[in-house]
């Protein structure tokens, strides 16, 4: 059972965070360490009607075991593989939707329109892809469930994953070891 631990800003966007000096999945004493980036982006209207996409993004220093390192490292490129694998899926899917393209002859917005669609459909079907393959691969890696955490998107490594909550003022953390979370929130001050 995950358990989660909101951490929130200090100024200007920033979280000034402790772990524990252990293993982030096993508890045993930290031998490295990996820095983790976290991005995160707010879409809103401003004042003139304009759409904006606000960026954000961190860096999380979580230590690792050399076990649980190698580990982690192996999972992310096992999910690399499968993401890579599920592009080349759904690519022969949307060469087949490429004669629309053809068919819209010489108009312009029925071929930004087709094109439009046959990208959306290539990137909806590498997304139905993945899901399950991350699902069958994790029947054999264990640790992969504790690494990709479906259903909670950002950025994760072994043990943990981090996102920006949806108003942007903390960071919220989901901890895989509940012994290891317990630790963190006293060192950070927070429940």
């Amino acid at each position: 059972m995950a358990t989660y631990v909101k951490v929130p800003f200090s100024t200007n966007r920033i979280a000034v965070v402790a772990f524990p000096n252990k293993c982030v999945y096993c508890e045993l004493p930290a031998e490295t360490k990996v820095v983790q980036p976290v991005e995160g982006q707010s879409h809103y209207e401003d004042n003139r009607g304009r759409f904006v996409t606000k960026s954000y993004s961190t860096k999380v220093t979580i230590p690792f075991c050399k076990t649980h390192m190698k580990e982690s490292e192996r999972n992310n490129t096992i999910l690399k593989a499968i993401n890579i694998l599920a592009g080349l899926g759904a690519f022969p899917i949307v060469l087949f939707l490429a004669p629309l393209l053809g068919s819209a002859g010489d108009n312009f917005i029925l071929l930004v329109g087709a094109l439009f669609l046959a990208i959306m459909i290539g990137v909806g079907l590498v997304w139905i892809i993945t899901l399950p393959l991350k699902y069958l691969v994790s029947l054999f890696v264990h640790s992969l469930k504790d690494q990709t955490g479906l259903g909670f998107l950002g950025s994760g490594v072994l043990g943990v994953k981090i996102k920006f909550t949806p108003k942007k003022d903390a960071l919220l953390f989901r901890f895989v070891n509940a012994k290891i979370a317990s630790d963190f929130s006293s060192l950070n001050g927070v429940k």
